[in-house]
């Protein structure tokens, strides 16, 4: 006998603490003895017999013995029991379950009985003809099965599924078909949970799928499962591990669709339902019609095929949800799908034609009746020509012919637009059809005689393509006429204008359809579309489509796109700008609006076929065909027009144009190599190199000035006097740093990478800026800008931009960031540095970026390194410098310490102190207090996407520095311009402060916010304070109630603006505070407001008087809103 024994483990149920563990070690003990064979089955049951015998009348006790039964038998680590001793336990067990002798403790414990049970029926020395004895014992239970927990109903259907799983032969010999089903249906009668109906769906669509099921088990299955339809079981269900009603919707059609015996009871119940259902049922019913008809053979679905038709006509022509109007033309277009999979006779009678026939005759006579039908019909006919080229021909034959008497009929009751739409929708089932032609080889490689199936379908596209060019010169001719009229008119009327967009669409149709045009066709098409877009007499939303279709050409057609569309629309742009003022303007307008409608055709998709001629096949790839081709066309046109004077602002219009050209293309070509698991090709000398060497050898120049120094400076434009100007450069820089971070960069090689990598020997690009020939000792001297010329100060933006763009370990070929980092700071303070204020700000900017991305200032954890000792030596010094050299080195240390504060360093605080100590400078305080503002400012420098490191408790962390410090230094100082430099420095830091922190110290902030609204001439503080008190108003109610009176006074004191007492404030502020007004009444107790009311509206009416529109429009909102205070 075992060690440790039964008695012991029922009594464990009296241990306050341990009981699990003790629980487990009994069980390990017993089954141990088990396995050794020094306990055998008979023993197990003799010493349970005094807990779940029939004299027991405990239920608990009871319970607990089959429940320690089941443990047992969970916990054997092999089968121990013989197969004669596992059908005794059956037995035992499925006695309990039958309980003839309806002995009332049987019915405890059930679950751990079918627990059991599964158990054995996992051994292999389970007997399976024992299957049929538990389905009968388990069907016996089906009166009060209802009445058993959700769990136990749940172990007994999985207990059953696994039985047909496993022994499905079995129960088809022990029991018949009937039998089983007739009683698991009675099982499930009432049951209404959500795992037990995962189960039981699951089972139903099992057998139905695999056993031969007659007609009556059929119609009794559908009886029990239709009681679901359309499930909402579970709704209210938000555990994740629980089925939901979508998992269980889709076991209902799987069971629904499992045989086409279901056919004879499901569709005309779904039917019937199309006509009368809500609209949510409606939804399933469209389901599982499209279930059943992508499911059923061809034999059962020709049976049904006309009364399936019949129902979902009526919801195609007369339907008004487009919903489900869509969902009957999906089964529409799945019903055709799997009729025609077996028909490869070209020609013919059969059950297939004739019903796509008279699908066909049915939609042309509607068509042909009344407008509305119009395109209903188109949208049936392309449904079902979409499916296959077969079913497209028979729709082709039957309905092109009459469409094309009824397109020259003037008689006709159908518009030409209308028509127009219908074989727009037949093309575009023609090259949809085509281009699943492409793709079909490939998908059939896994199938068996895939080489068969390939060459049906080769041999069904060529007879498409010969059937449809029978018909090619009528459908030319209704196009080709429409646009030679829309060409000729250009009188603007809606009609028209849609009529000529459904042409487009078609026209776009017909330019993809392989071998279906010529060449010269193509062009005539492509030329019409060209000459809608340069006519500027034509309505803007032609112009728009005309641009669209164009951009559908030119991706799928690279040579018409690089032969007619580039050529001709850089053709409308002016050799060169005009010295006339007004004519000027114009030619700037022309050149925006061509050059946007070229990125618009060429940027925003990327090219999917190659070129026929060949021309590029290596390089970047087909995606880039048409991009590289207009990126290179535009550096022409930048060439061409540098050579004539006073063309600056040409220049820059081209230069703007490469750039947004990258912004929208890179996005395009990151997604189609995603969709289409294309990988990306080593572009060569780095992604878009070939974009932004031209611009960077044509601007940029190797000069020398002084004894004979070397630096990187600009060279002329028509001659050396007209320098390339500040915003070139900076357009220049975006569109370096814009090239550097692109998705093409990050999964390819950035240039900025492969020319370090690749001329181990040349300058590093900081310094070079990868112009040719540059000295080494150029490193140095590039950056020393001491009396430099102003060029050379300009042309450090573009470090900027290189170092902005490249990855944070880059190599800078043995260059000391720190000591550039250095150099800056000198450059950007000294006055000997002669540079506009922008290529100071370049320096500040560059200083910012080495000590955030680059940690030019020393680890984080440093409090004082090299490069913040100098700025606070700087600062120090400040007082002995000029204005204008004391407010640099203060804008200087605010970029500088918002980098550090980004990147969290230790040396934030002392930085911070510096600041604040600056604003009580008489002579530079106020420019030092709006500096706060530049610490949290979004950056254009700064940013995730160029690698700078921001940490999100950045902003926690400087109000905890620098608020307590302010706030002190404004409650006690009695000077009246440090304290408004107090609330300048406040607004600045917490304009950009989230939510959430503003909240947190409400009622710190509030006071100096409300006063900040009353600072002059100070507009961007004002409006900073103005926007705190807008985002405070609807989190923190309560605290400004208790400042109401002045939130009120201070806001109308804003908005009054009349011509005797005009406001102190700008429109923006005005606007501002005006929204704050009109937040009140939403987010503060009426009884507050309605004291107030009056004043308020009487202010109101007085802003409904100012000069502003949006001013006005805004004092009306807020009126009526106080107006309804009540």
């Amino acid at each position: 006998m075992a060690e440790r024994t039964v008695h012991e483990w029922m009594n464990a149920s009296s241990l306050d603490e341990g009981q699990s563990l003790e629980e487990t070690a009994i069980i390990k003990d017993i089954c141990g003895s088990i396995d050794l064979g020094l306990t055998n089955l008979s023993d197990i049951l003799l010493d349970l017999q005094p807990y779940v015998g029939a004299d027991q009348t405990d239920a608990v006790t009871v319970g607990r013995g089959i429940a320690c039964l089941a443990s047992i038998f969970s916990a054997l680590q092999i089968e121990a029991l013989p197969r004669h001793d596992v059908h005794a336990m059956v037995e035992y067990l499925c006695i309990r379950l039958q309980n003839r002798a309806e002995v009332v403790n049987y019915k405890y414990g059930l679950g751990d009985v079918a627990e059991i049970l599964a158990t054995l029926a996992e051994w292999h020395s389970f007997p399976p003809g024992d299957c049929a004895l538990i389905c009968d014992s388990i069907f016996t239970l089906s009166t009060t099965f209802k009445d058993q927990s959700k769990s136990t109903r749940y172990k007994f259907y999985s207990l059953i599924a696994l039985l047909v799983e496993k022994y499905p032969r079995q129960i088809e010999r022990d029991m018949s078909y009937s039998q089983f089903v007739s009683g698991l249906l009675d099982l499930a009668e009432s049951e209404g949970g959500t795992f037990s109906l995962k189960t039981l769906f699951t089972l139903y669509a099992k057998i139905g799928r695999e056993w031969d099921l007659a007609q009556l088990e059929v119609k009794n299955i559908w009886d029990s499962i239709s009681r679901y339809f359309p499930v909402t079981l579970g709704v209210k269900n938000l555990s994740p591990d629980q089925p939901q009603p979508e998992e269980l919707r889709l076991l209902l059609l799987e069971c629904v669709s499992s045989n086409d015996k279901f056919a004879e009871e499901a569709l005309p119940s779904l039917l019937s339902d199309l006509d009368r259902s809500d609209a949510n049922k409606k939804v399933e019913v469209f389901a599982m019609l499209k279930a059943c008809v992508t499911s059923y053979s061809i034999t059962t679905l020709l049976q049904w095929s006309s009364k399936i038709w019949d129902g979902l006509k009526f919801e195609i022509w007369n339907g008004e949800i487009e919903e489900d109007v869509q969902a009957s033309l999906r089964i529409l277009n799945g019903l055709v799908l799997t009729l025609g999979r077996p028909v490869t006779q070209w020609e013919g009678n059969n059950s297939f034609s004739a019903f796509v026939n008279e699908v066909c005759d049915e939609c042309f006579q509607r068509l042909s009746d009344m407008e509305r039908y119009v395109l209903p019909s188109a949208r049936i006919l392309y449904s079902i020509g979409s499916t296959s080229p077969i079913a497209l021909n028979l729709a082709v034959q039957r309905i092109l012919p009459r469409l094309d008497v009824l397109a020259q009929d003037t008689a006709s009751r159908v518009s030409k637009k209308s028509l127009i739409g219908v074989y727009n929708y037949i093309l575009q089932a023609r090259l949809d059809i085509a281009n699943e032609a492409e793709t079909f080889p490939s998908r059939m490689e896994s199938y068996e005689h895939a080489t068969t199936l390939i060459n049906i379908r080769q041999d069904q596209e060529e007879k498409l393509t010969r059937a449809l060019a029978s018909f090619q010169q009528s459908i030319v001719e209704v196009y080709f006429g429409t646009m030679s009229e829309l060409n000729g008119d250009d009188s603007v009327s809606s009609p028209n204008i849609s009529m000529s967009t459904a042409a487009m669409e078609g026209l776009v149709t017909l330019t993809l359809i392989p071998i279906f045009l010529s060449s010269a066709e193509k062009g005539i098409i492509i030329q019409a579309l060209i000459s809608v877009v340069v006519n500027p007499k034509k309505d803007k939303e032609l112009q728009n489509a005309a641009l669209s279709s164009l951009q559908q050409i030119s991706s799928k057609n690279p040579d018409g796109y690089q032969e007619l569309v580039l050529p001709t629309l850089l053709k409308q742009l002016p050799t060169k700008l005009s010295i006339e003022a007004e004519q000027r303007t114009a030619e700037v307008e022309v050149i925006e609006k061509f050059l946007e409608n070229l990125i618009q055709v060429t940027s925003t998709s990327v090219c999917t076929r190659e070129l026929e001629s060949g021309w590029g096949k290596v390089g970047n790839g087909l995606f880039h065909r048409n991009h590289d081709a207009f990126q290179r066309a535009l550096f022409e046109k930048f060439a061409a027009v540098v050579q004539h004077k006073a063309q600056a602002e040409y220049t820059n219009l081209i230069l703007a144009a490469a750039l947004r050209s990258i912004e929208l293309f890179d996005p395009a070509l990151g997604a189609a190599h995603t969709t289409t698991n294309v990988p990306w090709g080593r572009s060569v000398d780095g992604a878009y190199s070939h974009v932004i060497f031209p611009y960077l050898r044509r601007i940029l120049a190797l000069k020398a000035y002084g004894d004979g120094k070397s630096y990187i400076g600009l060279q002329g434009m028509a001659d050396e006097a007209e320098l390339f100007d500040e915003i070139s450069i900076r357009l220049l820089g975006r569109l370096i740093t814009t090239i550097l971070v692109s998705e093409a960069s990050k999964n390819t090689e950035d240039f900025f990478s492969y020319y370090e990598e690749n001329k181990p020997l040349d300058p590093p690009a900081i310094s070079s800026l990868f112009v040719q020939g540059a000295p080494k000792e150029l490193v140095q001297s590039q950056f020393d800008l001491d009396s430099a010329p102003s060029e050379k100060c300009a042309v450090v933006l573009l470090t900027v931009s290189l170092l902005a763009g490249a990855p944070a370990k880059a190599d800078s070929k043995g260059i000391d960031l720190s000591e550039i980092a250095m150099l800056m700071i000198q450059n950007s303070v000294s006055p000997n540095v002669k540079c506009s204020k922008f290529s100071r700000l370049s320096m500040m900017w560059l200083v910012q970026l080495l000590v955030n991305k680059f940690r030019a200032g020393g680890a984080p954890s440093d409090v004082k390194g090299p490069l913040v000792q100098q700025i606070l030596t700087l600062a120090d010094k400040s007082s002995k410098k000029t204005d204008i050299e004391a407010e640099n080195i203060y804008w200087l240390l605010a970029y500088f310490t918002a980098g550090s504060l980004a990147a969290y360093t230790n040396s934030v605080e002392v930085l911070v102190e510096k600041m604040v100590a600056g604003i009580t400078k008489p002579s530079f305080g106020r420019k030092v207090s709006q500096s706060f503002r530049i610490l949290l400012a979004p950056s254009g420098v700064i940013t995730h996407r160029n690698g700078c490191t921001i940490r999100s408790l950045r902003q926690t962390r400087l109000y905890e520095v620098v608020m307590k410090r302010l706030m002190a230094i404004w409650r006690v100082t009695k000077d009246k311009v440090v304290k408004e430099n107090c609330l300048i420095a406040v607004a600045g830091v917490l304009a950009y402060m989230e939510p959430n922190i503003l909240q947190q110290n409400v009622d710190t902030i509030l006071p100096p916010v409300l006063e900040g609204t009353n600072l002059q001439d100070e507009e961007w503080s004002k409006s900073a304070c103005i926007s705190i008190i807008k985002t405070l108003i609807p989190l923190c109610p309560r605290a400004i109630e208790g400042h109401l009176d002045s939130v009120i006074n201070r806001m109308t004191d804003r908005t009054h603006n009349t011509y005797d007492s005009p406001s102190d404030s700008s429109v923006r502020c005005r606007v501002l505070a005006l929204e704050v007004l009109r937040l009140l009444p939403e987010h503060i107790k009426p009884s507050l407001l309605e004291q107030r009311k009056s004043k308020v509206v009487s202010e109101l009416d007085v802003a409904l008087d100012d000069c502003s529109r949006e001013v006005r429009h805004k004092a009306e909102v807020a009126k009526m809103i106080w107006f309804n205070l009540n």
